[in-house]
């Protein structure tokens, strides 16, 4: 028979790993949040590619793009994969706890007393909770750390293509500045 502090210790880690599935969950759509962001830098980076003159700045503002576009697609793949594991183990529904209590009643009260019946239903019916609370914490817990495995990973990759595209400012500054056209106005006849 189970006690009541173990009982309630597995019940509280049980609901600690939901809730732990339900933050990084949430951390999923800040983190596509900022690479939609840096996949428009990209987008710019590329239009201003056919403009690269044969420098210094266009050779360094051409590498820095592409390894820029290459930690961006990196960034994705890895945020792709911590979207994929959605699902959530969790302890059966009411109407099956129900049908499972009632039977062990029926079955309990045909051998024994009413106050022994319930003993024995009692103490089966925590066992049982105590094993399904243990096997959807575990299942939880282990979904949860590959989850934050690939938000890790996720992350890294934005911190290497925001250095990159730190890096790359002062190339793209160049490039942009040789890539606008001067336009001369004529005056012919002031009024």
């Amino acid at each position: 028979m189970g006690s009541r502090v173990a009982d309630d210790f597995f019940r509280e880690v049980y609901l600690n790993e939901i809730e732990q599935k339900h933050k990084l969950e949430s951390a999923d759509s800040f983190l596509a949040v900022v690479l939609m962001a840096l996949s428009g830098i990209a987008v710019y980076d590329l239009r201003l590619l056919p403009h690269c003159s044969p420098c210094v700045a266009g050779y360094c503002f051409w590498g820095l793009s592409v390894l820029y576009c290459l930690a961006i697609i990196a960034a994705i793949a890895s945020a792709v994969g911590s979207f994929l594991p959605r699902y959530k183990a969790y302890i059966a529904g009411t109407e099956d706890w129900n049908k499972y209590v009632k039977g062990m009643e029926d079955y309990h009260g045909f051998y024994h007393e009413p106050e022994e019946a319930m003993k024995r239903v009692d103490a089966e019916l925590a066992a049982l909770l105590r094993q399904q609370y243990v096997q959807a914490s575990e299942i939880n817990r282990t979904l949860a750390i590959k989850k934050m495995g690939w938000q890790t990973r996720t992350r890294y990759f934005i911190i290497i293509a925001i250095s990159l595209m730190l890096i790359n400012a002062l190339p793209t500054c160049y490039i942009e500045s040789t890539k606008a056209d001067v336009q001369k106005v004529e005056v012919t006849k002031l009024p």
